[in-house]
C-alpha cells in the first residue's frame, strides 16, 4: 500500500514539475503543421499544474500575417470542457474560447475598426469588437 501512494505521489511530481515542456510544445507545432497552420514564437513559458495550466506566449506569428505581442492561454478543472485565451496583437486586445466538447471556438478583437487586415472578411462585426467563430477537427 505503502509502495503505490509512493509511486503515484512520484509520478504526480514528474509530470508537474519534471514533463519536457519542449516536447510538449514542439509536439503542438508539428500538429499544427499537419492542418496547414504555421506558427512561429519567440518564447514560451508553460505553467502546468495539476488544477490549472498557463501558457504564456511572446511574438507570436501565425500564417504569416497575424501577430501578436502576448498570448496567454489558461485551462483550469473547474472549467474543464474550455480553453480561454487573450492576448494583444497589432490590431488591439483580444480574447477568445475554445470548446473541448463541441470543437468550436471564437475569437473576439476588442477594436472598433479592423482596417487593412488581410482576414477582416472573416470577422463579424458586434458590440464588443469584431468576433470570428470557428470549427475544428482535432
Amino acid at each position: 500500500m505503502k509502495k503505490t501512494i509512493f509511486f503515484i505521489i512520484l509520478t504526480i511530481f514528474w509530470i508537474i514539475v519534471l514533463f519536457p515542456r519542449e516536447f510538449l510544445w514542439s509536439s503542438f507545432e508539428k500538429v499544427l503543421e499537419k492542418e496547414g497552420v504555421s506558427i512561429e514564437t519567440k518564447e514560451v513559458d508553460m505553467g502546468l499544474y495539476l488544477f490549472s495550466n498557463k501558457i504564456h506566449i511572446k511574438d507570436l506569428t501565425i500564417l504569416g500575417i497575424f501577430k501578436a505581442s502576448q498570448l496567454d492561454v489558461l485551462y483550469d478543472i473547474r472549467n474543464p470542457l474550455h480553453v480561454n485565451f487573450d492576448g494583444n496583437s497589432s490590431y488591439g486586445l483580444f480574447d477568445g474560447q475554445i470548446n473541448i466538447k463541441n470543437k468550436k471556438g471564437f475569437v473576439l478583437l476588442k477594436t472598433k475598426k479592423l482596417k487593412d487586415a488581410i482576414f477582416k472578411e472573416y470577422f463579424k462585426k458586434t458590440k464588443e469588437g469584431y468576433k470570428y467563430e470557428f470549427d475544428y477537427k482535432f
